[in-house]
């Protein structure tokens, strides 16, 4: 109609939805660790977040402590070992926390004369009696709990994981433990650390979980430092983890080895 004023149409704002990264609408709570800290990625590459927390320890030998002996072994024994990681929590504890190892690390100081490689075994288990000692006490066919640290020094958390290091006499036998249990698993069955005669001094480094590793060629009788891919291991409450080695041929002298370190953190 003439003079009639026509009004401009209505704009409509529409906002999109809210976009959430994991498709879930609406999201759930954050995710939190066993400290109801949230995860973020974190800025430092390296497990210090982990020694921050006090959550990470490690067992080793004592200061100027002689060689540690591995006994004589040629070949695979389920009732042996060569070193065990013990979770003392109780499995009814709703608190209980599991142990994540990190890694192994030795230096062989005595290489048996006959053996001819140098293998090993990883299992986990439950309800398995390690026979052990008093430290400091070399008897046959026994092992003792090795002292841990936090390597935190402003945290006073005590590990729930006991380590259990090797003590038999040079020409005993190894650690011995309980027959295993229906649960056993075996993780790693018959690993290679050397393919050939051990020769004193070398130092192995078994890593637990590593994305990857480098490939090391290892002359016959050659020192070497060579690191060993392990898969990811959890020890739950209650649970233990037994590692095992031994030599093929190995008949007149046991191998012995010194720097023997375990490293693992709890959550």
């Amino acid at each position: 109609m003439p003079g009639t004023i026509v009004q401009p149409s209505v704009l409509v704002g529409r906002a999109l939805p809210q976009a959430y990264p994991d498709g879930v609408s609406p999201p759930g709570p954050p995710r939190a660790d066993r400290y109801s800290g949230q995860y973020v990625q974190s800025l430092v590459p390296t497990k210090h977040v982990l020694a921050d927390q006090g959550s990470y320890f490690i067992a080793g030998m004592l200061n100027g402590a002689t060689a540690l002996q591995a006994g004589i072994s040629a070949s695979y024994s389920a009732i042996t070992y060569f070193l065990a990681l013990q979770n003392t929590d109780a499995p009814t504890n709703p608190n209980a926390k599991r142990c994540y190892l990190d890694f192994i690390k030795f230096i062989v100081s005595v290489a048996g004369t006959s053996g001819t490689n140098l293998l090993y075994n990883t299992v986990l288990d439950s309800n398995r009696v390690p026979t052990l000692s008093a430290l400091g006490t070399a008897t046959t066919g026994t092992a003792y709990k090795a002292p841990a640290v936090n390597v935190n020094m402003d945290s006073g958390a005590q590990p729930v994981g006991q380590a259990l290091f090797p003590q038999s006499t040079a020409a005993g036998v190894p650690p011995a433990v309980s027959a295993q249990s229906p649960n056993a698993r075996s993780i790693v069955g018959n690993g290679a650390l050397r393919n050939t005669i051990v020769v004193v001094n070398d130092e192995f480094r078994i890593t637990f979980g590593a994305a990857d590793y480098p490939y090391v060629v290892i002359p016959p009788a050659t020192i070497t430092k060579a690191i060993e891919p392990h898969p990811p291991v959890v020890i739950g409450p209650g649970q233990i983890f037994l590692f095992s080695m031994w030599s093929a041929s190995n008949a007149t002298a046991g191998n012995a080895v010194s720097d023997l370190q375990l490293a693992w953190w709890e959550m």
